[in-house]
């Protein structure tokens, strides 16, 4: 059965089996997306695929309890424009880590966060988050889709896996650099909130990136419009085939996670192994500067 947690008693709650029960986190901010899209785009996305998921998963499992916390409209790394609320990089982990915890100080081992929000710094928030709450409690965190949607725009070959078709140049080049607001995510909002949608992105602008090319970040200041893609190109027919495509691979991965099939690729994302996203990375710099400093005043007395 699918259960919201925020419906139940404490007894009900103690009384669910701790090895057949699975606990969905949706966490994802609320982030400019242009003028055409709701700043939730993010948080109706991750909440959607983690609702969709519970009930897939939950058809084919009819032995496990599928329980839906609450969606959490929260995220780090964001594009600072009006409307967007950036929550720090830590403040992230720690609601994420605190949440996971208290599961699992209880015997709940199962928990996914599902993020649908493609900040390096929110990924890896909830990834070290996962990792710690393991360590201490050796139970079965998870945080896969920041890794998933990283490789979704640089992996051709895993796009095709996806979408379980090929995928000609011309339309990899346009996916390839449709990473925020374009026509993936409004087709998307299309399927699933199309009366958020508003008809202007039909004549919006053209602003393709890829990923590497994201080291200097775009402002509202520079004229900037909040998108990165072919906006225009959205539809609802895309968004159907998407929605579909992408349940189905999240559904995999949820099978996977829990049946533990190949997990590992699951648990850390690229981003991961760059420690300057690392959580605690400024603590570790202003530790070593007062470090140097202090050895320096003692060397010179």
């Amino acid at each position: 059965m699918v259960l919201k947690y925020e419906d139940l008693t404490y007894e009900e709650i103690s009384e669910l089996d701790r090895e057949k029960t699975v606990f969905l986190v949706s966490i994802a901010p609320l982030e400019e997306h242009s003028y055409y899209l709701p700043v939730g785009v993010d948080h109706f996305n991750s909440e959607f695929f983690a609702t969709d998921a519970a009930q897939k998963f939950e058809q084919q499992n009819p032995e496990y309890t599928v329980v839906l916390h609450p969606a959490l409209a929260i995220g780090s790394d964001c594009f600072r424009f009006p409307g967007t609320i950036d929550i720090p990089q830590k403040g992230i982990y720690l609601v994420a880590k605190g949440i996971g915890a208290s599961l699992a100080a209880r015997g709940f081992k199962n928990v996914m966060f599902i993020g649908l929000h493609g900040g390096p710094r929110h990924i890896v928030a909830l990834e070290q988050a996962c990792r710690a709450v393991n360590r201490k409690y050796k139970a079965n965190l998870v945080a896969p889709f920041g890794g998933v949607l990283i490789k979704m725009f640089m992996d051709r070959s895993f796009m095709e896996e996806v979408l379980e078709r090929e995928i000609d140049d011309d339309e990899w080049f346009k996916i390839e650099r449709d990473l925020h607001a374009g026509f993936i995510e409004t087709s998307l909002m299309l399927h699933h909130h199309p009366d958020l949608v508003k008809p202007s992105y039909k004549t919006a602008n053209e602003f393709p990136k890829r990923l590497w090319d994201m080291w200097k970040r775009p402002s509202e200041k520079n004229g900037w419009e909040g998108m990165i893609g072919y906006p225009a190109l959205a539809s609802k027919e895309k968004g159907d085939e998407l929605a579909e495509k992408m349940s189905a691979y999240f559904q995999t991965v949820l099978n996977d996670w829990i049946f533990k099939n190949n997990i590992e690729e699951y648990k850390s994302s690229v981003v991961s192994k760059a420690p300057f996203f690392n959580v605690y990375f400024s603590d570790i710099i202003k530790l070593v500067v007062v470090t140097v400093l202090f050895l320096i005043v003692i060397i010179l007395l």
